[in-house]
């Protein structure tokens, strides 16, 4: 978020923010606000609500321009704050122009119900759609796998290997087969 965040301000600082959404970004981006962010006197924010209607802010300032696509990958590792931050703008992002896609891998997203619930009202309310993704098939990973190592010969047996052991995910294909691919070029 942080990244992401303070990225699009050093892009973007004619935002017109107000103090609230000022205050939330100088507490959560710190030595990371652009320079034209710059807030004079900031004061803590009281609350954790306080410091989620800033973000808001700045979302809804940011989208008043142009749409906005917010991207937030593997949200299962995020910590609990991050967690209430998603959540809560979930809830109220329907009337702003930001379209906010949710990747995580649900059996690995230990969640204390408020992100759960959060895409279920907003799935109800027509908000959200669900999209599984499911891992490559086996005839994909084999044409992956062999794109990958390119001329290079692999024993059937490490193939099935490799293949197993990256379990669908293609980026894991990918990086197992390079890393195959340069020990066997380095023998």
């Amino acid at each position: 978020f942080i990244e992401a965040l303070s990225t699009y301000l050093r892009y973007r600082s004619d935002l017109s923010l107000d103090s609230l959404a000022e205050q939330a970004l100088a507490h959560l981006l710190g030595p990371a606000l652009p320079a034209s962010y710059a807030v004079a006197a900031v004061g803590q924010l009281s609350s954790e609500l306080l410091l989620h209607l800033g973000v808001l802010r700045v979302f809804e300032a940011a989208a008043e321009r142009a749409p906005l696509l917010l991207v937030l990958d593997d949200v299962q590792w995020a910590d609990s704050s991050t967690r209430a931050l998603i959540s809560f703008l979930l809830r109220r992002m329907s009337t702003v122009r930001v379209l906010v896609v949710v990747c995580y891998r649900p059996a690995e997203l230990h969640d204390d119900g408020m992100l759960h619930e959060a895409f279920h009202v907003a799935e109800r309310q027509g908000l959200a759609m669900p999209v599984a993704l499911e891992g490559l098939p086996a005839e994909a990973a084999t044409h992956l796998l062999h794109t990958v190592i390119g001329g290079l010969m692999l024993p059937t047996r490490t193939a099935h290997d490799l293949i197993q052991r990256a379990a669908g995910n293609p980026f894991f294909l990918h990086e197992l087969a390079r890393a195959r691919a340069f020990s066997d070029q380095r023998d």
